[in-house]
């Protein structure tokens, strides 16, 4: 009896997984809206991670370029020391209504995948070039983030 009970609690320790617990992600939404023209702001379609103060400052340049954003960006600085910024733009579009979000996330031991969502209008819709994104930061972390689009 000793010995099965010794062998079924050593089952139990050695069958317990010691995987990385999951980060507080903490998603910040910076911005989220559409840019308006016809990329005249040279923004391509992308998912992407910014990791310093230099690549967010030159983003926000040219999303601010023409001053035709449907959200003004805040003047706002970023804690790279602290955070990261996750960035996400659809391809340009010849109607309103369009828009792109991070709907959920999900954690690895080594990597973070955010998945999200391109929403386009049913019907009718304005006829006007716009270019959906969103803008977010999380805690910092070393782990590969992967973009996942969920249709």
């Amino acid at each position: 009896m000793k010995k099965l009970l010794c062998i079924s609690l050593t089952f139990i320790l050695f069958s317990c997984n010691s995987t990385q617990k999951p980060i507080e992600l903490s998603l910040k939404i910076i911005s989220q809206g559409n840019l308006y023209g016809n990329g005249q702001e040279q923004i391509e379609e992308q998912q992407r991670v910014l990791t310093s103060q230099e690549d967010w400052i030159n983003l926000k340049k040219k999303i601010i370029s023409t001053g035709k954003s449907s959200n003004d960006l805040p003047n706002l600085s970023i804690d790279f020391k602290e955070r990261i910024l996750i960035v996400l733009f659809d391809k340009q579009q010849t109607t309103g209504g369009h828009s792109i979000e991070i709907v959920e996330s999900e954690q690895t031991p080594d990597k973070i995948i955010f998945k999200y969502r391109k929403s386009h209008p049913e019907g009718m819709a304005t006829s006007v070039m716009t270019q959906p994104y969103y803008l977010a930061s999380i805690i910092k972390t070393e782990r590969k983030i992967v973009f996942e689009e969920i249709k």
